[in-house]
């Protein structure tokens, strides 16, 4: 269910929804979108189940589970890490293969989710395989600015599923370069001074527009995509009986932005005919039958796209991995925090780029 906002929230939700509903602003309405938890979980729930009807997870485990062990040996080469966090762990199945590869010197696992059931679900598969690892929970959200542990030794960090993808931005005609790179940056913040670390992200690359669109208007997608208009029946002032989300429908669109970038519009559209009048915090809205907006907008950058801004934070790849079909890219990448690297890695082999596929 959704929190109850308190008296701040209800000045700042009201004025993000005035913006959404007169068309001022679109993907405004995004961080009101996670208050609601059972929505928020359900979504997770269905996305990182392997018998998931999402695309990214069907075809996402089968490259992991093939992979682990090249992923393994190459880290393994390179020094290993002693510890590994995941940030969005799901249940944890897609971990698994990782933590079972990394066998040299890890000792530690690092678990971030908002959900304490999906960490204690993730930490239960893991000791199934692993008892010998030190296993930590952590349910706050690591997108949050201060939020994020620091390792202090060489670490291997995870974001899988596309969760680092989840960027949303006010302007659905342009890809906000600075907000992956601020994600990458938070991701980044997390490797300690001195080490040598490592990165694994999973992107979906080519995708099928038709797929996409019908894998965000599905079940929990559907359900989760505009649900911040629920809370405005929270705001004093709001007519009584009103729930402003059942006079609208999700319709994700997917818009080409150029240069292999994309993203999906959450477009809320009314299932109304005619105008309808509406009383919300206070404030008269008149509704159209025309209104078009997106509540969150959901960016696909192209694979260039993303090298690009990772480099530019300050990420090495080393490999890309591929399924088949090359819908998915899941980059397996260095973040050096050393002050003095040793001549013969600068050198070394294992560190030049390379491709594989599934």
């Amino acid at each position: 269910m959704s929190r109850i906002l308190s008296p701040n929230e209800h000045t700042s939700y009201l004025s993000d929804l005035e913006a959404f509903l007169e068309g001022r602003q679109n993907g405004v309405l995004d961080k009101w979108s996670y208050v609601n938890d059972d929505k928020w979980e359900n979504l997770v729930r269905a996305a990182t189940n392997q018998n998931s009807s999402y695309y990214l997870t069907q075809i996402e485990q089968p490259v992991l589970f093939k992979r682990a062990g090249d992923i393994s040996d190459h880290v393994e080469q390179c020094g290993g890490v002693s510890t590994l966090f995941v940030r969005g762990t799901g249940t944890g199945e897609k971990i698994v293969p990782l933590v079972g590869a990394l066998n040299g010197k890890l000792q530690h696992v690092l678990l971030f989710d908002l959900s304490e059931e999906f960490t204690t679900k993730a930490r239960e598969h893991i000791e199934h395989f692993r008892p010998d690892l030190t296993i930590t929970e952590i349910n706050f959200d690591f997108e949050a600015p201060g939020n994020g542990t620091r390792s202090n030794q060489n670490a291997f960090g995870m974001e899988l599923g596309g969760t680092l993808f989840n960027i949303s931005g006010p302007d659905f005609n342009q890809f906000p370069r600075d907000e992956l790179k601020r994600r990458l940056t938070k991701f980044s913040s997390q490797f300690g001074k001195n080490t040598r670390n490592w990165a694994l992200v999973t992107q979906h690359i080519n995708p099928d527009s038709a797929a996409v669109v019908a894998s965000y208007n599905d079940g929990p997608n559907h359900d989760f995509a505009i649900n911040a208009l629920e809370l405005a029946s929270q705001l004093p002032g709001t007519e009584e009986g009103l729930n402003l989300k059942d006079l609208f429908e999700h319709v994700p669109t997917c818009i080409d932005l150029g240069n292999g970038d994309r993203v999906i519009a959450h477009m809320a559209q009314p299932k109304f005919t005619g105008t309808r009048e509406v009383t919300i915090g206070g404030k008269e809205f008149s509704l159209s039958d025309t209104f078009r907006n997106s509540t969150i907008n959901s960016y696909l950058p192209s694979e260039q796209t993303f090298k690009t801004c990772a480099e530019e934070v300050g990420f090495v790849i080393h490999q890309t991995y591929y399924d088949e079909d090359k819908k998915i890219a899941i980059h397996l990448m260095e973040f050096d925090t050393r002050e003095n690297v040793p001549e013969h890695e600068k050198n070394c082999d294992r560190c030049k780029p390379g491709q594989f596929k599934m």
